[in-house]
Parts: structure tokens; C-alpha cells; sequence
């Protein structure tokens, strides 16, 4: 009679939403996932006929199943529930329900409520707060079915060995977890101070490269970014759409794409601005001549980057007869 109140107070707890940490060993949480997480995925080499081979059985489940963050719910196996209702018949002379002939055994419907009732234990010590409800309503559900209240109070103790153990169970869980977590909190931070350092590295070397290029210190310009920053040229997209009036002989960069040469063999070159309608004048003699640029090696119909000096305007007709003006470059670098 004493021991099945402490399900009872375990449910009133629960009911206000008291969630309960039985005592348990926490020093030995981690041997004891490292002993059992990945058995219960092994056939058992024998029948399960006592309640210590049945929770054996389950802790083993139980284990397994909460390597994963989920809620490790026991299972409801024939197997487990035929075990339970003999458990229940021997172990504790509960007589529920009889025996359905060679099928089911005494107590099957009884114990498949009392697996229920287990899972939703499971639940409450998780945290779920529907959980709460569910198992008092399976409670109900036992007491209906037990009508000898001595039955009833044995199924009832059952359950209380069950809480105990589960219990150790959930405890276990929650130090290894809370290790894995510490274990991955402290990877994070090695791998953040890693990543900062690997970062810094990189800018560190960036900074000196952007400062070699500046000074012209560099063996070669290895590409447009490195051109830009070598000449101190502005973006020259905008003044490609909208020319001044009065060109400035200032160091532009633009990219675009070779229509054609202005004529056979001449210095020019008539580029369309990427991505817009928009035209350019480019002469590349300055460009072959400073060795950042060679018109044997551009194709028409492939894109360019182009860094030029801004030194005039040219008046062209679209094909639709309008004048427009387009700026003239005079290439310092090409490259394709």
C-alpha cells in the first residue's frame, strides 16, 4: 500500500506541472550510456521472464533511442507486452483480465495500458506537458479495468519500480547529454578561434598584398581587382551611362563586351557596358604598351575589363536613328 503512493504523489506533482529528479549516480552516467547505447539493437538470446530481465531489456531501448535529442520512448512490442502480462500475472498475482485462449495471455489488455502508462512517465520527465494529462487519464483507465483493489494497488507498485528506475534511466541521459553539449560548446570555440585566426591570416596577407600593388612592388598584375587598386581607378559605369561634358583625363575601370573595331586594323575598339545598353570607345595602343594588354590575344563577342583614361566623347546613331554620346578610353590595361 506504501509503495504505490509514490506514484500517486508522482502524478499530483506532475499534475502541477513539478517535473521529478529521482537521485541516481551521475559520476557513472557516462559508463553506463558507453555500456548500453547500441545492445538493444541485438536479438535477445532469450525469453524475457522477469521484471529485472524486462527493465534490463528496456533501459537497453531506452538508451539507444536517446542518442538522438528525441524523447526515448520505450517500446510496445508483442513480445514486450506478452512479457509484461506474464510478469504481472507471476511476479505480482494480478488477474485483470484472463486468458484469451492459446493467443493472449492473462493481463495482455491490462498490460498494454501499463505500457502506455510507462511512456507517458517517460513524457512527463521529459517535459511534456500534454503528457501530464494522458498518463492521469490511463490511470483512470487501469483503475476501471482492475476492479480488486488489491490488484489494483500491485499494478499500481509496479509502476512505482518503473518511476524509481526510469528515473536513473533520464539521468543518465541528462549527464551524458549535458557532456555533449559542453564537448560540442568547446569544439565551437576552438573551431571559431581556428576560423578568426585563419581569418586574420588571410587579411593580414590581403592588407600586404593590397600595399605591394599600391607601391608597384608586385612582379605582375594578376588580374582586374589588382589593376584597379595598381592605377587608382574609379568605377567608370555611371560616367559611361551619364558623360561629362568636359572629359576629365582621370583613370576609369569598366567592363563590358567587344562588339568590333572602330576600323580594319585601328587603334579602337567599340565595347557594350555590361549588363545595359550603354557604349564605350577604347583605344588599346597605351595598353599593348605598357605590356597590360594585347589585341592579338582579345576576341570580339567575349567580355573585357578595361582601366583607361577619360579624354573624350564620341557621337554615334543607334539603329533606330537616335544620337547618343559615348565616353572614349584610353587604355591603360585590357584583359580578358
Amino acid at each position: 500500500m506504501k509503495k504505490h503512493l509514490v506514484l500517486f504523489r508522482y502524478l499530483l506533482l506532475a499534475a502541477a506541472g513539478v517535473i521529478i529528479l529521482f537521485p541516481g549516480s551521475m559520476a557513472n552516467a557516462q559508463e553506463g550510456v558507453d555500456k548500453y547505447i547500441g545492445v538493444a539493437s541485438k536479438k535477445q538470446s532469450h525469453r524475457i521472464t522477469t521484471k529485472e530481465e524486462l527493465f534490463e531489456f528496456l533501459k537497453r531501448q531506452y538508451l539507444n533511442k536517446s542518442a538522438s535529442n528525441d524523447t526515448p520512448i520505450i517500446s510496445r512490442s508483442d513480445n514486450v507486452q506478452f512479457a509484461l502480462a506474464r510478469i504481472l500475472t507471476d511476479d505480482y498475482d494480478v488477474h485483470c483480465d484472463p486468458a484469451h485462449g492459446n493467443l493472449l495471455p492473462a493481463n495482455h489488455y491490462i498490460a498494454g495500458s501499463v505500457l502506455s502508462s510507462m511512456n507517458f512517465i517517460i513524457e512527463v520527465q521529459y517535459g511534456n506537458k500534454t503528457a501530464k494529462n494522458q498518463l492521469a487519464f490511463q490511470m483512470k483507465t487501469i483503475d476501471n479495468h482492475c476492479k480488486d483493489i488489491d490488484e489494483l494497488n500491485k499494478v499500481k507498485e509496479f509502476l512505482d519500480e518503473f518511476v524509481t528506475e526510469s528515473e536513473e534511466w533520464h539521468q543518465i541521459v541528462l549527464s551524458a547529454r549535458e557532456k555533449k553539449a559542453a564537448a560540442d560548446a568547446r569544439a565551437k570555440e576552438v573551431q571559431a578561434a581556428a576560423d578568426a585566426r585563419v581569418k586574420k591570416e588571410k587579411e593580414a596577407a590581403y592588407a600586404k598584398h593590397i600595399d605591394e600593388v599600391r607601391k608597384g612592388t608586385v612582379s605582375e598584375i594578376k588580374n582586374f581587382n589588382d589593376a584597379l587598386i595598381f592605377y587608382d581607378a574609379q568605377n567608370g559605369t555611371s560616367l559611361a551611362m551619364h558623360p561629362r561634358v568636359q572629359p576629365d583625363n582621370k583613370l576609369y575601370g569598366i567592363s563590358g563586351v567587344i562588339l568590333e573595331r572602330a576600323e580594319h586594323d585601328g587603334d579602337m575598339l567599340i565595347i557594350r557596358l555590361s549588363y545595359s545598353r550603354y557604349y564605350a570607345f577604347v583605344t588599346h595602343a597605351l595598353a599593348i604598351e605598357h605590356n597590360h594588354g594585347d589585341i592579338k590575344n582579345l576576341r570580339i563577342g567575349m567580355p573585357l575589363n578595361i582601366i583607361g583614361k577619360y579624354i573624350g566623347n564620341e557621337d554615334y546613331t543607334t539603329v533606330g536613328g537616335e544620337t547618343r554620346t559615348a565616353v572614349v578610353f584610353k587604355a591603360v590595361y585590357l584583359s580578358q
